[in-house]
């Protein structure tokens, strides 16, 4: 995710999703993940695999390097490695955590390789 810098404060540019996004992370966008589809992030997917969809990406990443002030990256905790009696959710904790140091490419560098 990108933002620039207005007046009024940051403004959301747009943001990139990885390609494999992990079922704890879904979990959280549902309130019932067992009686749901669970689709979510399908069509994302489909679309990022198509031409058109490599080209919008190639498209918002140039726009994050000319206009972007601040970039940061959605992470979210990977609850199956914490499987234990303390822990009793499945869902992710989900947070958005700030790239920091170096100019907006590198930036931009760093957050497509966590990707």
């Amino acid at each position: 995710t990108a933002y620039k810098e207005t007046v009024t404060g940051l403004k959301c540019l747009g943001t990139v999703w990885a390609g494999h996004v992990s079922t704890e992370f879904k979990r959280r966008y549902y309130k019932n993940w067992k009686g749901s589809a669970q689709k979510a992030f399908s069509n994302y997917r489909a679309f990022r695999n198509t031409k058109e969809g490599k080209a919008a990406e190639a498209a918002t990443y140039s726009k994050f390097e000319k206009k972007a002030a601040v970039v940061r990256v959605i992470a979210h905790t990977q609850q199956r490695k914490l499987r234990n009696h303390r822990v009793q959710t499945k869902k992710a904790f989900v947070q958005e955590v700030q790239i920091n140091g170096g100019s907006i490419k590198e930036k931009i560098a760093l957050g497509k390789s966590l990707l």
